[in-house]
């Protein structure tokens, strides 16, 4: 049966392997990559995105580009517009309860989180120390046509993501560093102790 769960606005899913999801929930033991993690799984669609790239198109059927002198060039194919940053670290997590994430995750649990505002509070806390110069930051992940772009529409390159992912429904914290020059590498280990008294467990 689906857990029922009334402020779906102040909920969290986080699906993974019991294995993961156990110690995350009693401990409070999380692992967040490095953006470019998730461009090496090979095979996992519903995860294999450019995390720290984000690319958007315009037809080349209906662009027209000029010298400064007028002359016109020939396009072959659409042209690609890429917003990127410096690769960050990053932990995802879903808005939503949705059978269909427990096999694009190749998952067997799911944690939710009944108070995301309380994890968060003590997710900055403990993170602030582990990453030390690191800007935290969170929210819904924005979904975005790569060939009908919104008028006005603003493209991040951390916090947005192709609409063939809208399904996901992500939520997602990133850190990245106040310097700019620094880039995430590998993965960071934070733990904020047990969850339990904001979040329970339950099994596919």
């Amino acid at each position: 049966a689906r857990p029922h769960h009334p402020n779906t606005g102040n909920v969290l899913f986080r699906y993974g392997k019991e294995e993961y999801m156990r110690p995350f929930l009693e401990q409070g033991e999380i692992r967040v990559a490095a953006s470019p993690y998730y461009n090496k799984l090979e095979g996992d669609l519903a995860r294999l995105d450019e995390e720290s790239a984000k690319h958007s198109y315009l037809s080349g059927h209906y662009t027209k580009i000029t010298t400064t002198d007028g002359h016109e060039i020939k396009l072959v194919g659409d042209i690609c517009k890429t917003i990127s940053l410096p690769n960050y670290f990053l932990l995802c997590m879903s808005t939503g309860w949705n059978h269909e994430l427990f096999d694009d995750f190749s998952s067997d649990s799911c944690v939710i989180i009944n108070n995301s505002e309380i994890f968060t509070q003590r997710l900055e806390r403990v993170s602030s120390n582990v990453l030390n110069g690191w800007c935290f930051h969170h929210c819904p992940v924005h979904y975005f046509d790569p060939y009908e772009r919104l008028k006005n529409e603003q493209i991040d390159a951390g916090m947005c993501k192709d609409f063939c992912f809208a399904y996901q429904r992500e939520y997602r914290y990133i850190w990245f560093h106040l310097s700019g020059i620094h880039e995430a590498s590998g993965f960071e280990f934070i733990k904020i102790g047990s969850i339990q008294d904001i979040a329970d467990i339950h099994f596919r």
